[in-house]
C-alpha cells in the first residue's frame, strides 16, 4: 500500500476532478488496494467538507480524510499528512494537479523492488485556457547514488510538490526536529534528506499536470521566498556551512527568475531583500554582488545564444 498525501484548501472542484482521476488510473491500470488516499482539509470555507464526504462512496479507492477545525497554513498541513501517513513509500500531490498514465504502475515496480529511495518526474504547466505547457526545460532523465551530487542536481525540483515520491521513514522526524528552519518549501528538505541516503532518479518522461491561475494560499517575497528555501539547506548542513552555501548558490542559479534580473527595479528590490534578511547566510550577502551581475549576463547569454539557433 501506498499513502498519496494531498493537503487541501478552498478547491473542492478540482479536488473532486483528482480524486476521481486517480480513482480511474487506478482500475485502468489495474492497481486495485495499492493505494489509498489521506487528505487534510485546512479548514475550507467552501464546501470541500461536504464534497469529500459525498465522494467517498463514489469511488473504489480507499480515502482518509481530515478535518482541520482551523487553518494550521500549508506548511503544517503537509506535515501533517506525512506523518499520519503509514506506507513505506509517500507521493505528494497537489489538490489541483492531475498524475499522468502509467506512473502509478511505475511507482508500484520501484516500491516493490525497493530500488530508489526517491522518484521525481517532470511537470507541465495547465494553463487556464487548457492549453498545456511544458514546466521544465531539462528533459533528461538520470539516477544518482545518495550523497551530495545527488541533492545538488535534483533538489530544486523539490519546490514543486507535485508527483514527488519518496521513502517515508524518518524524514517529517528529521525536519520538524529543527524549529528554526521549518519552510513553506519543506519538499525540498524532505527529498534532500532521502538522496543523502538513498538512491534517487529524475523521470521527466512522466508529466505531471500542475494547474496555473488559481488562487494561492501564500504569496511570494520580493525574492521569490528565497529566503525560505535556504532554510532547507541549513537544515540540511548545519555543521557543513560550506556545502549549504554551495547549495543556496546551485539553487539561485537554477531558479534566477525568482531574481527578476529582467526588471532592474525588482532585481534591485530582490537583492536588498537578501542581503538584509537575518535568514540569509553572511557568507551568502558577501557573495551576492559579484552573484547577481553574473547570473545577469549568464541568463543574457543564454538568451542570445537561444535566439541565434
Amino acid at each position: 500500500m501506498i499513502d498519496i498525501l494531498i493537503p487541501t484548501y478552498n478547491r473542492s472542484k478540482d479536488l473532486l476532478k483528482n480524486i476521481k482521476h486517480i480513482d480511474s488510473l487506478i482500475e485502468t491500470e489495474k492497481l486495485t488496494d495499492k493505494f489509498r488516499i489521506i487528505i487534510s482539509n485546512n479548514a475550507s470555507t467552501d464546501d470541500t467538507s461536504i464534497t469529500l464526504e459525498k465522494i467517498k462512496n463514489e469511488v473504489n479507492i480507499q480515502l482518509i480524510i481530515y478535518q482541520q477545525k482551523q487553518n494550521i497554513g500549508l506548511e503544517k498541513n503537509a506535515v501533517f499528512v506525512l506523518e499520519n501517513a503509514t506506507s513505506d513509500y509517500v507521493m505528494f500531490l497537489g489538490d489541483d494537479d492531475y498524475l499522468p498514465n502509467n506512473y502509478l504502475t511505475e511507482l508500484v515496480a520501484i516500491a516493490d523492488f525497493k530500488k530508489y529511495g526517491l522518484v521525481i518526474p517532470g511537470f507541465s504547466a495547465l494553463m487556464p485556457d487548457g492549453e498545456i505547457k511544458k514546466g521544465r526545460i531539462d528533459f533528461k532523465s538520470r539516477e544518482h547514488i545518495a550523497g551530495f551530487k545527488a541533492v545538488k542536481d535534483l533538489s530544486s525540483f523539490g519546490h514543486q510538490l507535485s508527483g514527488l515520491f519518496f521513502k517515508r521513514k524518518d524524514v517529517v522526524e528529521a525536519y520538524t526536529s529543527d524549529f528554526k528552519n521549518r519552510n513553506i518549501y519543506l519538499f525540498i528538505f524532505f527529498i534532500s534528506y532521502v538522496m543523502l541516503k538513498e538512491k534517487s532518479i529524475y523521470l521527466p518522461e512522466y508529466q505531471v499536470l500542475v494547474t496555473q491561475g488559481n488562487s494561492k494560499d501564500w504569496s511570494y517575497d520580493d525574492s521569490g521566498l528565497l529566503t525560505e528555501i535556504f532554510k532547507n539547506y541549513y537544515a540540511l548542513y548545519p555543521d557543513a556551512r560550506l556545502k549549504a552555501l554551495n547549495l543556496c548558490l546551485n539553487f539561485i542559479r537554477k531558479q534566477s527568475w525568482r531574481l527578476r534580473l529582467r526588471n532592474p527595479l525588482l532585481a534591485k528590490k530582490s537583492f536588498m531583500h537578501l542581503v538584509t534578511s537575518q535568514n540569509v547566510n553572511p557568507f551568502l550577502k558577501f557573495i551576492l554582488p559579484v552573484f547577481y551581475p553574473y547570473l545577469y549576463l549568464e541568463k543574457t547569454l543564454s538568451i542570445v545564444t537561444r535566439k541565434i539557433q
